[in-house]
């Protein structure tokens, strides 16, 4: 194991044809009743009639009032317009304001605790490139390392160092605990919306790199799927010191790459949450478009 770090129609003009009609009927009727009358009456003249009283005249009914006109319905109220964004700072401006808007959108006070506040973009972009081949950056890099040592015991006595065997103990994870957090507690939404903001910067500083193969953010994606590959640790790890470095005891563990045995160090819990953030991290990276 190398070295332990880490969004009403108006009505139409009717017909005109009923109307006349029903005119035209009203006044030949008037016509025959008179006619009639003229007629009938000329043929004996009839003794004398008193004449009718003159028909009471009905007081005429008060129209009825006119109803009130609703009132006009309020307009809705103009929506207040976004605040507009603040501008991108320049690459080489970037540190305090990247690191700010970092905690703003993970809502943890441990960012500026956990990550280095100098060249924090270009130094993301490099621990990237690395993980894109399966490494961990041990110098330059965007993380400050858990406090040392290595949590390890001895399991039984060898002749020799080289052949002494150890198991790597649960305090060790315990290391891990304040890191596992700024990824567990964030929102992907808001994380991924700090990524986005700052996507043009993050591709700048992969341009100044050197690294002609894709873009920063398809490096992402294959980091993401680099971890999500790693096995579940054993629940006892045990690991030798044949040199310097540690180095697992399993040949298998020890052929996996570094970023995967990070996440063999940080032990079954934390493996296991890391995994479920990383899931909905990258559910929420890859509706992002490749390029803007």
């Amino acid at each position: 194991m190398a070295n332990d770090e880490h969004s009403t129609p108006e009505a139409q003009p009717g017909n005109r044809k009923p109307t006349a009609t029903i005119a035209l009927v009203v006044i030949v009727v008037v016509v025959i009743v008179a006619l009639s009358l003229y007629l009938f009456g000329r043929e004996d003249e009839p003794e004398p009639t008193p004449e009718p009283a003159p028909p009471v005249q009905q007081p005429e009914p008060e129209p009825e009032p006119e109803p009130e006109p609703e009132p006009a319905p309020e307009p809705e109220p103009e929506p207040e317009p976004e605040p507009e964004p603040e501008p991108l700072p320049e690459l080489d401006q970037s540190d305090e304001p990247a690191l700010n808007e970092l905690e703003e959108a993970t809502g943890n006070d441990d960012v500026e605790r956990l990550l280095v506040n100098e060249e924090l973009i270009r130094k993301v972009v490099r621990a990237a490139a690395a993980a894109r081949d399966g490494k961990v950056v041990h110098e330059y890099r965007p993380v400050v390392s858990p406090p040392p040592p290595l949590a390890v015991a001895k399991v039984g006595e060898a002749r020799t160092d080289a052949e002494q065997e150890y198991r790597l103990l649960e305090e060790n994870f315990q290391r891990y605990d304040a890191y596992v957090a700024l990824l567990t507690e964030s929102d992907p939404e808001q994380v991924v919306g700090w990524y986005q903001r700052y996507r043009p910067l993050l591709e700048e500083a992969f341009d100044e790199h050197g690294v002609n193969n894709g873009t920063f953010h398809e490096v992402v994606l294959n980091t993401i799927d680099e971890l999500l590959e790693a096995p579940e640790p054993p629940g006892d790890i045990r690991l030798h010191r044949p040199k310097v470095f540690y180095e697992y005891r399993d040949p298998e563990l020890e052929a996996l790459t570094d970023l995967q045995k990070l996440m063999i160090r940080m032990g079954p819990e934390h493996h296991r949450a890391v995994k479920q953030a990383l899931r909905a991290l990258r559910d929420e990276l890859e509706a992002l478009p490749e390029s803007e």
